[in-house]
């Protein structure tokens, strides 16, 4: 029995030196991940993941602009550093000198909001420093917008890289600076006086880097001003891909009609009958062979890139117009639905541009949908457009293309539809050129000419 009792306070001490150890186990562990970069969901504003970067990694950085800490203070960017100054200068003149001190105390009340919008928390950048950038890059793109609404051949020769350069996932400042100095520079004197910012970004990106998909801004604008009122965006790349692509902006222009009753459409969240004939919808043919299966392709016009929809063997799509910087604009735009937007959104974007990786598979397929005018470019090689959209599809971390899952089953069924594909062998083969046709046409006739003299023969056989 003294041997139990003597035993006990060992197992005590040993039980209070595990627990001693256990606390610092669990004090080191708290201390490491205090260090870690918060992982809330307003810092929206990061670098690109570098596994994503070694494909093509120019197409993440600035031609010429830096806006925001990200890029500040690499040395091709230095001359635009000196426009900013120049346009914060006379956007103070142009107010009669109004004192620099009200927009500094402004920014500086928002100086924690913005830098939490920041995966990295910039802690070499002082308050000062940080308060001046958000400044002159914030006046800077306001400056910027209302400039090219009313005097656009001044920046003619930049306009699609600055363009270009604002859409970078990397080069943004919180929209919410934006909209403080837009309405802090405002009066009822500018002529600016009846567009709102939102507008006036639009009508930007309208012209320089998203032609053609928005020539219709000008009938929805008063639309996109009525539902983005209430809406919080993060930064000018996640407002054009809001805006852009939201359906609730899609409007009927009297100059482009939308005949939606005689066509099928086909939406996110809206139930449809399931097809017998169900296939994947991992995968689609590609253009050129839903052509060979008699597929049509026709051009429509309409606002929204993505509307794409397959009626009576035709597949309507609007155009894409590609330019330098249009893998550019993609790339940061899917970076951004992969890992920023809402996660009960639709991935248009990354949707659309897995559509179109399966109509183009080659330069052979680029070149019918050009002809079709659904591609126009002017890189030169059909095959480089083809590139881009093989190597873009790499970044689509998506299974099946669910937003376009009707379309690519409603594809599969008709290519599945034998006669479908007699009538465009048909076609393929003596429709396809006018020494074709005449042919065909000499052939019918000797048949008809060898069938009427049988049937003379027959006749005068008889009587």
């Amino acid at each position: 029995m003294a041997d139990d009792h003597s035993s006990h306070p060992v197992s005590t001490e040993i039980e209070i030196e595990a627990k001693t150890n256990y606390d610092q186990i669990s004090a080191s562990i708290n201390g490491k991940l205090d260090h870690l970069k918060s992982t809330s969901s307003s810092r929206h504003i990061s670098k690109v993941p570098e596994h994503l970067r070694k494909d093509n990694q120019s197409a993440y950085e600035p031609y010429m602009l830096a806006i925001g800490p990200c890029h500040r203070g690499k040395k091709h960017v230095g001359r635009m550093e000196e426009r900013k100054k120049k346009y914060l200068k006379e956007l103070l003149e142009r107010r009669a000198k109004e004192d620099l001190n009200r927009y500094v105390t402004a920014i500086g009340e928002l100086e924690k909001i913005a830098r939490s919008c920041y995966a990295d928390d910039f802690s070499n950048i002082e308050t000062n420093e940080f308060v001046e950038m958000m400044l002159l890059d914030g006046c800077f793109i306001i400056e910027l917008l209302r400039r090219f609404m009313y005097n656009r051949m001044e920046l003619s020769s930049i306009i699609k890289k600055l363009g270009r350069d604002l859409l970078l996932i990397e080069n943004q400042i919180p929209f919410l600076v934006l909209e403080k100095l837009f309405s802090m520079t405002a009066t009822s004197e500018q002529p600016d006086k009846d567009y709102n910012l939102r507008q006036m970004v639009l009508n930007f990106f309208a012209d320089s880097i998203l032609p053609d998909q928005s020539k219709v801004m000008g009938e929805w604008a008063e639309c996109v001003k009525r539902s983005t009122e209430k809406r919080t965006h993060q930064h000018l790349l996640s407002f054009i891909h809001d805006n852009w692509l939201r359906e609730e902006n899609w409007i009927t222009s009297p100059l482009v009609p939308l005949v939606k009753q005689n066509c099928r459409w086909f939406f996110h969240g809206r139930k449809r009958r399931p097809s017998p004939n169900e296939k994947s919808t991992r995968f689609m043919r590609c253009a050129t062979e839903l052509k060979e299966a008699g597929i049509k392709f026709k051009r429509v016009y309409r606002s929204i890139l993505t509307d794409i929809c397959f009626e009576n063997g035709t597949m309507k799509m609007p155009q894409l117009e590609i330019t330098g910087e249009t893998e550019s604009v993609f790339r940061n735009l899917i970076v951004y639905e992969q890992y920023f937007a809402p996660t009960d959104e639709v991935k248009l974007v990354s949707q659309y541009v897995k559509f179109m990786d399966c109509l183009i598979d080659s330069q052979k397929d680029v070149e019918l949908l050009c002809k079709r005018n659904i591609l126009h470019h002017c890189l030169g090689d059909d095959a480089t457009v083809a590139n881009i959209f093989n190597t873009l599809n790499d970044l689509v971390n998506l299974s099946p293309i669910s937003h376009y899952k009707d379309t690519i089953v409603s594809v599969s069924d008709y290519c599945a539809h034998i006669p479908h594909t007699w009538m465009a062998n048909l076609r393929h083969k003596y429709f396809n050129s006018p020494w074709a046709l005449i042919s065909l046409f000499a052939a019918v006739l000797l048949l008809l000419f060898t069938f009427i003299q049988t049937l003379y023969s027959v006749l005068a056989y008889y009587k």
